[in-house]
Order: C-alpha cells, then sequence, then structure tokens
C-alpha cells in the first residue's frame, strides 16, 4: 500500500487525464483499501462480540477507560 502511495501518477501532472485513469492508479488503490476496510470491519466486530459479553457496569467501565485513554493522547 505504501508502494502504491509513493508511485508517481501522470494525473496528477495532467489532470485532465484524471477521468482516464490512464495508470489505473484509482482501481489499485481501491482494491487495498478494500482490503483494509475488510481487516478493520473484523477487528471492530471482535471487539463489539466481546463487548455484548459484558454485563452493563463492565460495559460503562470499558466506556470510562477507553475515553480516559483518548483523552491522555
Amino acid at each position: 500500500m505504501m508502494e502504491e502511495a509513493g508511485r508517481p501518477n501522470v494525473a496528477d501532472f495532467f489532470p485532465i487525464l484524471r477521468p482516464l485513469d490512464p495508470q489505473r492508479v484509482l482501481a489499485r488503490r481501491s482494491i487495498y483499501i478494500k482490503k483494509l476496510f475488510e481487516i478493520i470491519d473484523g477487528i471492530i466486530e471482535e471487539c463489539v462480540q466481546e463487548l455484548q459479553k459484558l454485563t452493563p457496569w463492565m460495559y460503562w467501565i470499558h466506556f470510562l477507560t477507553t475515553m480516559k485513554k483518548l483523552v491522555l493522547c
């Protein structure tokens, strides 16, 4: 994915070519983005399943801990 992002694209230098996508850069990038979203969806699904097992009190503690981590970042 990093190689694809760093690869020069002719359409960047000639914007009129962007809709044509002469190097198929957008098509390749969309494949990588789709794979990345599938991985992230799997991680989120695992977290949701784990959270459904928690009692309401444990869920609230988890929520507060997560908010604390976000604030401290």
